[in-house]
């Protein structure tokens, strides 16, 4: 029986090539977009979850009356191991290459790395990170030792063994490092990776590791917990135990964050890396799924495009004494044929789109054909697709009867015709639904990028700043002076789409609230005049502040604050003035407040903002003012390297760093656009097969209409005027869940565009313009039918 089916599906491919190939293209097309997404899901869910104690490996977290934090201060770590049984042990983690690179030295090969950090020994203890050499429970120690990953031993070291070797790693000063492990590269499916870690104890040698003074929050602290221990009960322990002992000057909070949720669900402040979001998984996931949906329907309406054929079959088969349980098996057959053919071709599409699909989405990882849970997904989809796009021609063409076929009888109904319509009305509004998203996050990225910030973020170069750059930047700023192309040049602790430094700020007679925390960056005075921020009360800072403020003895700060701190402390910009102020043990005086710029993500509403000019500065920003950007930044390296042979010339564009805010909202733009693509394509083949059925049914009907004297034109507006109204039908349904879905998307930015009637209008006449394009085929060559042949056939 099998074997016949076969053979009878490969009779109705070798007869109707045209309508076999769009079939199985179609349903490959939707195949090959859920084996995508399907493969991008699965490694978005699969974060941190290789951990043999995945289940119980929780992240610290600090929850302040104003914010939620990752990071807490160094005696957290500690203290939760003294004093919680449950708790089985925990490390600290200090992302130093969060805050600026290092410059890492072996022999003459020389780098900037910004994948440092520095963690207890216990890191190897709770994340399964697996030493190709060295020991893991000793690794970390001692002071001054280092481990790195396998492929940056290879970076420095070749094929020599780098365990007992020396590198050289320079911060704000110089120290040598012990490699004492080599560490197998973390995976990509992990929410923080780095490339050297070295020792915390090394700080401690430094006093800045306290085990017992409650200091800044500067440490990703981790936590795994006993095995069958509540960690809600745990939470609420851990948080008694801080409101008595610990949190008597500073009320805070440490609440428990799974270590496999972060990737997809934390939403709080200073990530360790930036995360992905899982509504966008779940948006990618209903799309691939919404697009294997409409090319079933194609299946169908193509399969009911040829019916009035098949049903002369149909009826040759049942007076020969096939029975309906018979025709159905044959036409599932043929469907689960067709269906294993367009499995065979989506493997292939999946291999020609998988390279550029994965660099979208940042996924390096390749497709394993042999993984049993893709093997389940094809064998399911195989299932699914089979039972959905065989239904029509199974449960209906078999029903068909005989005698009325025979004789030339009706072979479809009302109800059938009104299925078929409404199928291309869920495909179209599928399809309109996708245009106007990918036309919202377009216009939305469209806007976050070319918003007025506040500030002049064009042409400026940031660099790293070490010691040496600091202590010679005077000179080195001379040097650039003279450089045609080079304008202002300063220094600061952050570049301005960077700044997240949190300061306790006690303003003189204004602020009620003694914890209140507020944002800081420590810059030069150059820094406000060349980024155009506008000082709207006072003054700005100047160079007897600056050395005001570096004094050894006595130091006094003068400070700028930006208008959101007025409007948070109720008081108009000129009452700040001349405020003393106190800031973490910093005395001064709010010398000017400037006018509010965006200086975090627009998914943020703009916070209070301290500016004071105390030295320690991460970061040497160049304005360039050449149009020859090329030529302006070979003359900035040539200088660089004079002046600092030693550190490697590694810059980023200010401009570069704010678009890297919005990374995951340009990948679902492309993403949403990709497969708004792929979902008109498909829906296409739907349209051309529903127009295929139409003109068939219809063949009499055309020549009669010629005969009369119809023009091409009268044909042609004929049958677009049918479907047009079904894309339009589908069109208005679609519309007001996209608006609502996209809304609510939307909600996520604090500055945001609004949903205008315009991107309805785009979305409603490239669709019009796509079906009028797919129905004037099938219209066109039925009107160029001769007439005599249309009757004929009748």
């Amino acid at each position: 029986m099998l074997k016949n089916y076969v053979k009878i599906a490969l009779r109705n491919i070798r007869k109707n090539p045209g309508y076999s190939f769009i079939n199985i293209l179609g349903l490959a097309v939707g195949i090959a977009a859920c084996v995508l997404i399907f493969r991008y899901i699965s490694f978005e869910l699969s974060y941190d979850k290789y951990h043999s104690k995945a289940d119980r490996l929780y992240r610290v977290t600090l929850q302040t009356p104003q914010q939620q934090i990752a990071l807490t201060p160094s005696i957290v770590s500690p203290v939760l191991q003294r004093e919680f049984p449950e708790v089985e042990s925990a490390v600290r983690i200090y992302a130093y290459g969060n805050y600026r690179p290092v410059v890492v030295q072996y022999e003459d090969r020389v780098f900037e790395e910004s994948s440092f950090a520095a963690a207890d020994s216990s890191l190897f203890d709770l994340f399964d990170f697996e030493l190709l050499a060295g020991n893991a429970r000793s690794a970390l120690k001692r002071p001054g030792t280092i481990v790195v990953s396998n492929s940056m031993a290879r970076k420095y070291f070749g094929d020599t063994n780098p365990i007992g070797k020396t590198l050289t790693i320079t911060t704000t000063g110089t120290v040598e490092y012990e490699v004492t492990g080599v560490m197998k590269d973390i995976p990509n499916n992990s929410h923080f990776r780095f490339d050297i870690i070295a020792s915390l104890e090394t700080y401690r040698s430094w006093g800045q590791l306290s085990d017992t003074e409650l200091q800044g929050s500067q440490f990703y602290t981790y936590i795994a917990l006993q095995d069958g221990v509540d960690p809600t009960a745990v939470e609420s322990k851990i948080n008694t135990f801080v409101q008595q002992s610990l949190a008597e000057s500073r009320p805070f909070e440490l609440p428990l964050q799974p270590v496999t949720n972060i990737h997809l669900h934390s939403n709080i402040d200073h990530e360790i890396q930036p995360q992905g979001d899982f509504r966008y998984v779940l948006a990618a996931g209903i799309t691939a799924l919404l697009i294997l949906i409409i090319a079933c329907i194609n299946y169908m309406n193509l399969a009911t495009a040829r019916s009035v054929r098949r049903s002369r079959e149909v009826g040759i088969r049942k007076v020969m004494g096939s029975g309906r349980k018979e025709l159905m098996g044959q036409f599932f057959g043929e469907s689960a044929f067709l269906t294993f053919i367009s499995l065979l071709v989506s493997l292939f599409l999946v291999e020609l789109f998988a390279p550029g699909f994965f660099r979208l989405t940042g996924q390096t990882l390749p497709i394993n054909f042999t993984d049993p849970l893709l093997l389940l997904l094809l064998a399911g989809i195989g299932i699914l697709v089979t039972l959905l796009a065989g239904s029509y021609p199974a449960l209906v063409l078999s029903s068909f009867q005989p005698s009325a076929v025979l004789m030339g009888g009706r072979t479809t109904t009302a109800g059938n015709t009104s299925l078929r319509k409404a199928l291309v009305v869920f495909q179209f509004g599928i399809s309109v639904f996708l245009i106007i998203g990918t036309l919202v996050v377009h216009n939305q990225v469209d806007y976050i990028q070319t918003k007025e910030l506040g500030f002049n973020k064009e042409n400026v170069v940031a660099l790293t700043s070490y010691g040496e750059v600091e202590n010679r930047f005077e000179a080195f700023r001379s040097e650039l002076s003279q450089i045609p192309g080079i304008g202002q040049i300063t220094m600061a602790s952050h570049s301005p789409v960077e700044i997240g430094s949190g300061y306790k700020i006690d303003v003189d007679g204004i602020n009620e609230d003694p914890d209140f925390v507020i944002n800081g960056l420590r810059a030069r005075p150059e820094f406000t005049d060349m980024f155009n921020i506008e000082i709207i009360a006072g003054d700005p800072i100047s160079e007897n502040n600056f050395s005001a403020t570096n004094r050894e003895e006595n130091p006094e700060y003068a400070f700028l604050v930006n208008e959101k701190t007025a409007q948070v402390f109720g008081v108009e910009p000129e009452e700040l003035i001349g405020r003393r102020t106190e800031v973490h043990d910093r005395i001064g005086t709010i010398v000017g407040v400037v006018d509010n710029f965006h200086f975090s993500s627009l998914h943020n509403e703009i916070e209070p903002l301290m500016i004071f000019p105390q030295d320690g500065f991460n970061k040497l920003l160049v304005k360039l003012t050449s149009s020859d950007i090329e030529n302006a930044l070979h003359s900035l390296e040539a200088s660089w390297e004079s002046f600092f042979p030693t550190i490697p010339f590694e810059y980023q564009f200010v401009d570069q760093q704010f678009d890297a805010l919005y990374r995951s909202e340009t990948q679902i733009g492309y993403i949403f656009t990709g497969f708004s693509l792929l979902a008109i394509f498909v829906a296409c083949l739907g349209l051309f097969g529903l127009s295929s059925y139409m003109v068939e049914q219809r063949t009499r009907e055309i020549g009669v209409r010629k005969v009369l004297g119809a023009s091409l034109f009268n044909i042609l507006g004929l049958f677009s005027m049918d479907f047009l109204k079904l894309v339009i039908t589908g069109f208005l349904l679609a519309v007001p869940v996209a608006w609502f879905v996209m809304s609510d998307w939307l909600q996520n930015f604090a500055y945001r565009i609004d949903i205008s009637y315009n991107i309805m209008l785009i979305a409603g006449g490239l669709t019009l313009l796509i079906t009028v394009m797919t129905v004037s085929y099938q219209a066109v060559k039925a009107a160029l039918l001769n007439p005599v042949e249309s009757l004929r056939s009748e």
